[in-house]
């Protein structure tokens, strides 16, 4: 098989759009997905079911982002090119903002799997945390590459609300900075 062969499966990844399009959807047809929401929370397993399903290798860092390796180095922290974008939503968001770089990069890479094609490296579809703002604008984006401010610092300022939010997905404040990625780690990011 040549490259030139290869082919999303365009019903398996419109019937993902129309999935998680119902997660939060609104009756002015957009979707409320805000970062940490049950409805974001519904989206993020939603995704990480995907990623079990096709046979990658799921992660979660330590900043909430999800994502899932199709390995091709056969070394789990070898060096990844990176494709995806969020799930989270603004109020009343587009159907499509956000989503369909984080669809559309797991259809690459289902379809890279089934193909049999061999890349030098690493291909990770990524999920990033409230890249919104709901709580922190490019939360997810900015712990993995290290500018992520250190909330825990802050005097002064109530992050109880926030600590909260997080603690229901699983994450620690005290432990956001621990997402951060080694530059030589990561041999490239595509966003769609």
């Amino acid at each position: 098989m040549t490259l030139a062969d290869v082919r999303i499966n365009a019903d398996r990844l419109r019937a993902d759009f129309e999935a998680v399009a119902d997660i939060g959807a609104t009756i002015a047809g957009g979707v409320s997905r805000l970062a940490l929401s049950n409805e974001d929370l519904e989206a993020r397993a939603w995704f990480a079911n995907r990623l079990d399903d096709a046979g990658l290798l799921v992660r979660d860092d330590d900043a909430g982002n999800i994502s899932g390796v199709l390995l091709m180095t056969g070394n789990p922290s070898g060096r990844s090119f990176l494709v995806g974008s969020h799930l989270d939503s603004s109020v009343n968001g587009g159907k499509y903002d956000g989503s369909v770089g984080v669809l559309a990069g797991l259809e690459c890479l289902r379809t890279i799997q089934e193909s049999g094609l061999r890349l030098p490296v690493n291909l990770e579809v990524i999920n990033f945390t409230d890249q919104e703002g709901a709580w922190q604008s490019l939360m997810g984006s900015r712990a993995l590459t290290g500018k992520l401010p250190d909330f825990t610092a802050r005097e002064g300022e109530d992050q109880s609300a926030f600590r909260a939010a997080l603690f229901r997905a699983g994450i620690y404040i005290s432990d956001l900075q621990k997402a951060k990625r080694k530059p030589e780690d990561v041999a490239g990011f595509l966003e769609l």
